[in-house]
Protein backbone atom coordinates (compact mmCIF):
# COMPACT_ATOMS: atom_id res chain seq x y z
CA UNK A 1 0.00 0.00 0.00
CA UNK A 2 1.44 3.09 -1.08
CA UNK A 3 -1.10 5.86 0.93
CA UNK A 4 -3.63 5.56 -2.31
CA UNK A 5 -3.63 2.74 -4.15
CA UNK A 6 -2.50 -1.25 -3.16
CA UNK A 7 0.47 -2.27 -4.90
CA UNK A 8 0.37 -6.03 -4.13
CA UNK A 9 2.91 -8.07 -6.53
CA UNK A 10 3.61 -11.29 -8.08
CA UNK A 11 5.03 -13.58 -6.14
CA UNK A 12 7.03 -16.64 -7.95
CA UNK A 13 8.26 -19.45 -5.55
CA UNK A 14 8.99 -23.69 -6.45
CA UNK A 15 9.17 -23.87 -1.76
CA UNK A 16 6.88 -26.99 -0.34
CA UNK A 17 5.82 -24.26 1.99
CA UNK A 18 4.70 -20.89 2.44
CA UNK A 19 2.61 -18.57 4.13
CA UNK A 20 0.41 -16.13 1.90
CA UNK A 21 0.22 -12.79 2.51
CA UNK A 22 -3.25 -10.40 1.63
CA UNK A 23 -3.40 -8.91 -1.96
CA UNK A 24 -0.15 -10.77 -3.63
CA UNK A 25 -0.42 -13.23 -6.30
CA UNK A 26 1.00 -16.21 -6.28
CA UNK A 27 2.62 -18.91 -9.14
CA UNK A 28 3.81 -21.79 -7.92
CA UNK A 29 6.78 -23.87 -9.84
CA UNK A 30 7.44 -26.91 -7.94
CA UNK A 31 6.33 -30.80 -7.28
CA UNK A 32 3.95 -30.05 -4.19
CA UNK A 33 3.81 -27.53 -1.51
CA UNK A 34 1.58 -26.53 1.35
CA UNK A 35 0.43 -23.30 1.49
CA UNK A 36 -1.03 -21.73 4.28
CA UNK A 37 -3.57 -18.34 4.16
CA UNK A 38 -3.63 -15.24 6.24
CA UNK A 39 -6.14 -14.53 8.58
CA UNK A 40 -8.84 -12.24 6.61
CA UNK A 41 -8.08 -8.52 7.79
CA UNK A 42 -10.96 -6.29 8.40
CA UNK A 43 -8.47 -3.12 7.63
CA UNK A 44 -7.74 -4.62 4.44
CA UNK A 45 -10.39 -4.52 1.52
CA UNK A 46 -11.37 -6.18 -1.37
CA UNK A 47 -9.04 -6.58 -4.15
CA UNK A 48 -6.70 -5.68 -1.29
CA UNK A 49 -7.23 -8.73 0.77
CA UNK A 50 -7.59 -11.38 -2.24
CA UNK A 51 -5.35 -13.76 -2.92
CA UNK A 52 -4.83 -15.78 -6.63
CA UNK A 53 -2.98 -18.95 -6.96
CA UNK A 54 -1.14 -20.44 -10.21
CA UNK A 55 -0.08 -23.75 -10.14
CA UNK A 56 1.97 -24.04 -12.49
CA UNK A 57 4.42 -26.98 -11.20
CA UNK A 58 3.92 -30.83 -11.49
CA UNK A 59 2.23 -31.54 -8.56
CA UNK A 60 -0.78 -30.27 -6.41
CA UNK A 61 -0.59 -26.92 -3.36
CA UNK A 62 -2.15 -27.84 -0.14
CA UNK A 63 -4.00 -25.09 0.83
CA UNK A 64 -5.01 -24.76 4.53
CA UNK A 65 -6.95 -21.95 6.16
CA UNK A 66 -5.23 -19.55 9.10
CA UNK A 67 -6.49 -20.56 12.53
CA UNK A 68 -9.78 -19.38 12.95
CA UNK A 69 -11.18 -19.08 9.46
CA UNK A 70 -12.12 -21.26 7.03
CA UNK A 71 -12.06 -21.74 2.97
CA UNK A 72 -15.94 -21.82 1.46
CA UNK A 73 -15.76 -23.55 -1.83
CA UNK A 74 -19.51 -25.33 -1.81
CA UNK A 75 -19.13 -25.95 1.96
CA UNK A 76 -16.83 -24.21 4.87
CA UNK A 77 -13.72 -26.41 4.82
CA UNK A 78 -10.28 -26.08 6.68
CA UNK A 79 -7.89 -26.83 3.25
CA UNK A 80 -8.10 -26.97 -0.47
CA UNK A 81 -6.20 -29.00 -2.98
CA UNK A 82 -4.97 -26.44 -6.43
CA UNK A 83 -3.89 -29.38 -9.05
CA UNK A 84 -1.19 -28.93 -11.24
CA UNK A 85 -2.41 -26.64 -13.99
CA UNK A 86 -5.35 -24.88 -11.77
CA UNK A 87 -5.68 -21.86 -10.52
CA UNK A 88 -7.31 -20.45 -7.51
CA UNK A 89 -8.92 -17.01 -6.40
CA UNK A 90 -9.91 -16.39 -3.26
CA UNK A 91 -11.54 -13.27 -2.02
CA UNK A 92 -12.49 -11.95 2.09
CA UNK A 93 -16.02 -12.83 3.29
CA UNK A 94 -16.27 -11.94 7.21
CA UNK A 95 -13.94 -14.18 8.79
CA UNK A 96 -13.15 -16.39 5.94
CA UNK A 97 -12.26 -16.66 2.65
CA UNK A 98 -14.29 -17.74 -0.63
CA UNK A 99 -12.96 -19.32 -3.54
CA UNK A 100 -14.27 -17.46 -6.72
CA UNK A 101 -12.79 -20.29 -8.92
CA UNK A 102 -10.41 -23.79 -8.77
CA UNK A 103 -9.97 -24.68 -11.88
Amino acid sequence: YNGTNFTGGVVSSSASTLTLRHGEDYIFTGTTATYTMPAPSATILGRQNSIEIHNEGSGSITLNSASGSQIYTTSMQAGITIAAGASARLFPVGTNFKVAYNQ
